[in-house]
């Protein structure tokens, strides 16, 4: 519960002055000053105007609401791993009507959608993820979503709306986990083993995903003569060896 970081949050997101905030609730800049840095408190009496001030519940002024979010989102998960995927969906939907500005829960949802393989219900989660790719300010949902309607898509056999949100994804190159390995931001020592052990198995099983379909009989998908020359034996020493060079590691990495 950290009211300082909420006041300085909300002042900012709404482009208001220390000065304007202290001015509307008649208090100096210097108090507002003291709250955002968490030197001092605002009075219990103050706290009506101030959640007044920036449109917010009492609650959501002192973090209570992102705890109960965080602990909603904490028995989702717990449902999500249990491939509980009905009883997610109804505590999800009860969520986001909860905090409706959660796109992390907005996000789980469509994903429970889509576990209760509900052909209705898989629409939906379709334009769940749509909306999230549009428009969610977590970059990370946003990519994620994005992915999910490629997947989607595909099942769908939407072939054309596949690769148009196929081809709003990140290139290889400019992904973390390569990015780093190649930034020299961990010049020595563990971490850098760390990186480079970690993406060895990363882009590893990401080669041996493609080799797979060199492995088996793909005759629909491409002749033999297309894949040359990677023939089904090439394809098997390839896989053989990069399984040799994997190195299991497990550990997390240094910027989790």
């Amino acid at each position: 519960m950290d009211i300082a970081q909420n006041i300085r949050n909300l002042r900012a997101e709404r482009g208001v002055t220390q000065d304007a905030l202290a001015e509307a609730l008649g208090v100096s800049g210097q108090a507002v000053s003291k709250w955002e840095t968490g030197a001092s408190l605002p009075d219990i009496l103050l706290l009506p105007r101030l959640a007044g001030f920036f449109g917010v519940s009492v609650d959501a002024l002192l973090g209570v609401d992102d705890l109960r979010c965080k602990a909603l989102c904490s028995e989702a998960e717990a449902l999500l791993d249990a491939r509980q995927y009905a009883e997610a969906v109804q505590l999800l939907r009860k969520a986001c009507a909860q905090f409706p500005s959660s796109e992390w829960l907005r996000y789980r949802l469509g994903w429970a959608i889509r576990g209760t393989r509900n052909e209705a219900g898989y629409e939906e989660s379709i334009c769940i993820n749509q909306k999230l790719a549009e428009s969610a300010k977590d970059n990370t949902i946003r990519i994620k979503a994005t992915r999910d309607l490629v997947h989607q898509y595909y099942t769908v056999r939407d072939f054309a709306r596949m690769e148009s949100y196929a081809m709003q994804l990140p290139p290889f190159d400019c992904c973390r986990e390569y990015t780093i390995g190649q930034s020299n931001l961990y010049e020595t020592g563990q971490p850098l083993v760390d990186v480079l052990k970690r993406n060895i198995d990363l882009f590893g099983n990401a080669i041996l995903e493609c080799l797979d379909y060199f492995l088996v009989e793909h005759e629909r998908m491409f002749t033999q003569e297309q894949a040359a020359p990677l023939t089904r034996e090439v394809a098997k020493e390839k896989a053989e060896l990069m399984r040799r060079v994997m190195v299991g590691e497990k550990s997390p990495p240094p910027w989790a």
